[in-house]
């Protein structure tokens, strides 16, 4: 194309077109030699890249729309070399994460188009679809665009990724066919690998805990040695009272924490891991409230229920043997997120998975998430229509000149090392940010140049003056009770020197927004 280079000018080029099953953004590399120099500035960091390739002299079929992200330049001796390499614009995904959020009740697709229209830039949303999937519940909190996307996707059974003209695809699994036929005719090379360690047909979901108020009534005869009442569950915030004093809680202190004496000191020890509530002798504080003869001890208590659900999948089990996944993610606050993920991930992993990785002779465009039929009876494949779910262009003058450009990965992706290593660091993001609510009270601090835009559903601009004069280390503005100080270094004579308060009221500049 005008303006572009071509092949000719570079070492080697390779594109990589992945949809969310990848786990992975569309990647390119391209190198160049750079004799002298010659490359130097030619590319910029965030400069975006369109690869285009087929068999005319002027390719106008693109491939790539991407931006780049690594700029190297290295040489040995006269042997001067720079390389390039970026994402498509599914980067833009994982530049920014999703500030704390809950969608309730709406269709997977209506959160991603939300999500999109927050969080991104230069993405549309033309081709995500709604689908008849409703998620019930989702929380994020401060997680990769991309990841929260791959989450709605997984509970939907859906497929994502962006294409050449940065819109972001959101639909089901087996999109439209190639029409292509793959066989001995066409394959240059072809793997088919099927693994039993990715099965799982019993899965186990662990969210957070919440607290669930409980009451347990033990007469006097239930008692251990008269004086120990062992409960059902562990207890928070615990509650006692006696049926000789019924309306008077007992006061409550911690076990093996110590006790004071006389009137008004501990009545009853809690020890939380043994689940067990100890009234204290009344010889050790003077006056007992415990419940007397024929009387009963009343206890209140918070007892913390987990979120789980569990579905196992009995033919699989019966076909492989029982496999059993466990999720634990305390993001889930919600028993249907965890049911809604239970039902997709056995789904996705009860019956054995297949990876195929083809090298195809010929050139033409693929896009993730076609269907591709394939028909290689050697490789126990007969006629069997698989997705794809990654095309990898290796584009140097002599892979085009005898047309081994295209490798397809179908079906599945097998997890790899790297796919080990991302999912950890998403399991650490999910523990840093488990306590990050959307009802958090955030300063933000802001660098920029002209106007500035905020998102909030209603804001107040409020200022004040200050007059001549202000007290040091007063706390904030507004509110009566200085914390008063004198100031370091003055000299002190028949008392402290204060600096005075004088301000005027909060006047507003500017509201509105509220709905």
């Amino acid at each position: 194309m005008p303006g572009s280079v071509v092949i000719g000018d570079a070492l080697t080029a390779t594109v990589i077109k992945s949809s969310s099953d990848n786990n992975s953004a569309g990647t390119f590399e391209i190198r160049f030699k750079n004799p002298y120099g010659r490359q130097v500035g030619s590319y910029n960091i965030n400069d975006e890249i369109k690869i285009y390739v087929d068999t005319s002299a002027d390719p106008s079929t693109l491939i790539m729309d991407g931006i780049i992200e690594d700029i190297i330049y290295d040489g040995v001796e006269l042997d001067e070399n720079l390389t390039i390499r970026g994402k498509d614009y599914s980067a833009r995904l994982q530049d920014r994460t999703i500030e704390p959020e809950v969608y309730n009740n709406l269709p997977a697709g209506s959160i991603v188009k939300d999500i999109i229209n927050k969080y991104t830039n230069n993405i549309t949303t033309n081709n995500v679809e709604s689908g008849n999937q409703t998620i019930d519940r989702i929380v994020f909190n401060q997680i990769p665009v991309f990841d929260g996307i791959k989450q709605l996707a997984d509970l939907a059974g859906y497929i994502f990724y962006v294409d050449t003209s940065k819109d972001l695809h959101f639909s089901p699994k087996a999109g439209s066919s190639t029409g292509i036929v793959l066989d001995s005719g066409n394959v240059l090379q072809a793997s088919f690998e099927e693994r039993r360690d990715r099965i799982f047909n019993e899965i186990w979901v662990y969210g957070d805990r919440y607290l669930s108020n409980f009451r347990e009534i033990f007469p006097v005869a239930a008692l251990t040695d008269g004086s120990v009442a062992t409960l059902l569950y562990q207890p928070h915030n615990t509650k006692v009272t006696t049926s000789t004093f019924p309306g008077s809680p007992l006061i409550g202190g911690i076990f093996n924490m110590g006790i004071t004496s006389g009137v008004g000191g501990i009545e009853y020890l809690v020890s939380y891991d043994d689940s067990k509530i100890y009234f204290v002798s009344g010889t050790d504080i003077g006056i007992s409230r415990a419940p007397l003869a024929n009387g009963s001890a009343i206890i209140d208590y918070d007892r913390a229920l987990p979120v789980v659900e569990v579905i196992k999948d009995n033919v699989s089990i019966a076909n492989y043997g029982k496999r059993v996944m466990t999720i634990q993610d305390k993001n889930i606050k919600d028993p249907e997120i965890a049911l809604n993920l239970a039902f997709a991930k056995i789904e996705e992993f009860s019956q054995s998975e297949t990876e195929g990785n083809i090298l195809i002779k010929g050139l033409a465009n693929f896009e993730p998430n076609q269907v591709i039929n394939v028909n290689l009876p050697f490789q126990n494949v007969n006629s069997q229509n698989y997705n794809i779910i990654e095309v990898r262009y290796d584009l140097t003058p002599e892979k085009l000149y005898s047309q081994e450009v295209i490798t397809l990965r179908l079906n599945k992706k097998l997890p790899e090392a790297s796919d080990f290593i991302k999912n950890l660091d998403l399991r650490i993001r999910k523990l840093e940010s488990q306590d990050i609510t959307n009802r958090d009270i955030i300063t933000r601090t802001e660098f920029s140049t002209g106007s500035m835009g905020l998102r909030a559903s209603g804001i107040f601009v409020e200022s004040n003056t200050l007059g001549s004069s202000f007290i040091l280390g007063k706390g904030y503005h507004g509110v009566s009770g200085p914390t008063f100080g004198g100031i370091l270094g003055s000299i002190i004579g028949s008392g402290i020197n204060f600096l005075g308060d004088s301000r005027s009221s909060f006047t507003i500049n500017w509201s509105g927004g509220f709905f």
